[in-house]
């Protein structure tokens, strides 16, 4: 088993959670107007590539980097070629149990993905993905899903602010723009890393942490945490669940078995047929 930290715990043999985020080139082509809306494949220029990343495992506290002029012969050769950067993020995420992203099923997995593939790279090892974004907009109804909103929103704070000039200078090789992107990259990740812990207590489907622990103790779903406590009881139209609630997280809990005697079992599932 892998070994990771939750909040406020000791460490426990449970998954390895990789919290990711990603920065990518703009898509671009030749346009006859401002104003058109469909661009032709004949009309592509060059395609999306990743520029940047950053990751770190959940509890841990280094942030890994990756960014294209990392690789200075590659860089100097390609400004577009993002295989040597993309190795490391493939690897991190082979050894994942499960990977962290805002709007990770429509975005960065995807992205990341389709750049391995390009790069003739075998698909990693299967993991669990953890989307804030998709949590977010299943979970509330917010003002906005966006992370930067969820960080003040829940005071974890904000984002590094920047404009498309920060792109162009990183697409022109401009080092100072590249050291900003860097700083930018980072602190997304770090964001996403807290807004994920406020968020997690309230994911109805969160994988299961306790499956990945070997031990017989009851641990909350969410967290992997023991420091839970009995808090009422569950019933569905022919069981009695034990809930609990995770001193940790927050994370409410249900037992897996019923606690109906045997006997009351069998009258109540005769009586629902």
């Amino acid at each position: 088993m892998k070994k990771s930290k939750t909040k406020k715990e000791e460490a426990f043999v449970g998954p390895k959670i990789l919290i990711f985020d990603i920065e990518t080139s703009p898509v671009t082509s030749y346009i006859w107007s401002l104003r058109q809306k469909f661009i032709p494949i004949d009309m592509l220029k060059a395609n999306q590539f990743v520029l940047c990343w950053a990751a770190k495992w959940l509890g841990s506290d280094e942030v890994i980097t990756q960014k294209l002029p990392d690789h200075k012969s590659f860089y100097k050769k390609d400004r577009e070629d993002d295989k040597k950067i993309l190795e490391p993020l493939w690897h991190l995420m082979d050894e994942a149990d499960m990977v962290v992203a805002h709007n990770a099923s429509r975005f960065d997995v995807p992205v990341v993905n389709g750049r391995f593939l390009y790069h003739g790279m075998t698909p990693p090892d299967p993991y669990k993905i953890i989307d804030t974004l998709t949590i977010a907009r299943r979970e509330f109804r917010l003002v906005s899903n966006k992370l930067d909103y969820l960080g003040e929103y829940l005071k974890e704070g904000k984002k590094n602010k920047t404009d498309f000039s920060l792109w162009l200078g990183c697409m022109n090789g401009d080092k100072a723009s590249w050291d900003e992107m860097m700083a930018y990259n980072v602190e997304d990740t770090l964001l996403l890393e807290r807004v994920y812990l406020k968020l997690r207590a309230w994911d109805k489907r969160h994988p299961n942490i306790g499956l990945y622990v070997d031990d017989a103790k009851p641990r909350c779903t969410a967290c992997g945490s023991t420091n839970i406590i009995k808090k009422g009881t569950e019933k569905t139209q022919v069981g009695m669940y034990q809930r609990w609630s995770c001193k940790n997280c927050g994370h409410p809990n249900r037992g897996r078995y019923t606690i109906l005697p045997k006997d009351q079992r069998k009258t109540l599932l005769t009586n629902a047929v």
